[in-house]
């Protein structure tokens, strides 16, 4: 499978789009760099602490998907400048720096791990 680089996965996230919101917080990425399949949504890790994927939802203009029912059956489609919200109920960030890691498996590549850096 082709290995993309950290560095080009962090472009996915779309700058000061992390807030907090009324039920936790929330996020942005945009796909810039080609279509893609997620088959599984693994993990979401914030300063070193995992969230529960039960918590975590995928939105899109098309709607809202929780992350826990993205699966090889089920896949989600990352189209090629589409922007997606990614928002975590019942977790409010701290004003500050924070580091979120997004942990996908893609039919395309397989595992990636999505770096986002931003403060609230």
């Amino acid at each position: 499978m082709p290995y993309i680089p950290p560095t080009l996965l962090k472009k996915l996230y779309v700058k000061g789009s992390l807030s907090n919101t009324e039920e936790g917080f929330a996020f942005k990425l945009k796909n810039t760099l080609a279509p893609g399949t997620i088959v599984a949504f693994k993990a979401l890790v914030v300063d070193g602490n995992p969230c529960a994927l039960e918590s975590v939802c995928l939105i899109t203009a098309s709607g809202e998907r929780p992350a826990a029912g993205v699966g090889s059956k089920t896949p989600f489609l990352l189209e090629i400048n589409r922007e997606v919200t990614v928002a975590v109920k019942g977790l409010k960030l701290e004003p500050g720096h924070h580091k979120i890691t997004v942990k996908v498996s893609t039919k395309e590549v397989g595992d990636l791990e999505i770096p986002v850096e931003d403060e609230i």
